[in-house]
């Protein structure tokens, strides 16, 4: 049976089809500060899409814009040096994640103090994997989705493990945005 679509069509607020790495390349995001991050990007309908998003600094060459995962709770796919980003809580028994916005004794940031001021000295994107190395005053970190999705929590519903498809290439999934998204 073929796996449903993870990539999701996104605009941004004028309609616009946002770029792809694919289409800019890496080298737009290299060397660029990190000066926010967020789990939460992203419009559909009258919630959230849970797009992981990475505000770079202006450059010269470009104006602050959002890298952005636009995959449904995006952060639930990626890892900062081999921890989870983000998880369901019917997963913090396995891993506490590093992030958790679920409220209470549920909430916790261990991830700006890691990303913020960080810049992404290296990026490596397959069809099947991402790799950013990070830069944050003289300490390495590594934001991956990684092949084996087998380290990823499952999933909070269904308990079912995440699967990268191999009809979608990750190139295609990471996209640059100027601002908020809206889920087509």
């Amino acid at each position: 049976m073929p796996h449903p679509k993870l990539i999701l069509n996104c605009a941004e607020k004028d309609g616009r089809t946002p770029i792809t790495l694919r289409q800019t390349g890496i080298k737009r995001i290299l060397h660029r500060p990190i000066i926010s991050w967020t789990s939460h990007l992203g419009n559909w309908g009258q919630s959230g899409a849970g797009f992981f998003a990475l505000q770079l600094a202006e450059t010269r060459a470009y104006y602050q814009e959002f890298l952005t995962l636009t995959l449904l709770c995006a952060s639930e796919w990626l890892l900062l040096d081999d921890h989870w980003l983000a998880a369901h809580p019917n997963q913090y028994a396995r891993q506490r994640p590093l992030f958790s916005f679920f409220g209470g004794d549920q909430s916790w940031d261990e991830v700006s103090s890691l990303l913020i001021g960080a810049e992404i000295c290296e990026a490596k994107i397959a069809d099947n994997h991402t790799q950013f190395i990070l830069n944050r005053a003289g300490t390495k970190h590594v934001l991956e989705l990684p092949k084996d999705t087998s380290r990823l929590p499952l999933r909070g519903g269904t308990h079912k493990p995440r699967i990268w498809p191999e009809n979608e290439s990750q190139l295609d999934a990471w996209v640059i945005t100027a601002k908020n998204l809206n889920v087509k």
